[in-house]
């Protein structure tokens, strides 16, 4: 009955898993759309050297922003490495904890220029 009790648990917690990073890839579906629509809207108006400046930067701020995505990934990959090897060491677990808190930081923040730039884009165009 235990064995049962654990298999039907740990199925459970598996589907409910399934189910969050299902909301997560959806969220960056909808930045990545945003992005898309900041880069490619610009490029539909031509003529105008302010459309033009315009459609420059949305390239820009749609690669950058991109960049620093695969940057955040790669640290949350390194820390949870450290983390997962440090054996037992506190220090490197201190270290491996601090740096996903500043990954998140800087996800925070990049958040918030993309916001700041989709407000700046849609009042400019």
């Amino acid at each position: 009955m235990k064995k049962k009790l654990i298999i039907l648990t740990n199925f459970s917690l598996t589907l409910l898993g399934q189910l969050v990073l299902a909301r997560t890839a959806l969220a960056g579906n909808f930045i990545s759309k945003n992005l898309d629509e900041v880069s490619q809207g610009i490029f539909k108006i031509s003529g105008n050297p302010k459309n033009e400046l315009l459609a420059t930067a949305g390239l820009l701020v749609k690669t950058f922003l991109s960049l620093l995505g695969v940057i955040f990934i790669g640290l949350i990959i390194y820390a949870g490495y450290n983390w997962m090897t440090a054996g037992g060491d506190e220090a490197k677990v201190t270290k491996a904890k601090d740096t996903i808190r500043y990954a998140i930081i800087g996800l925070i923040i990049i958040i918030g220029s993309y916001s700041i730039w989709y407000f700046i884009f849609n009042k400019l165009s």
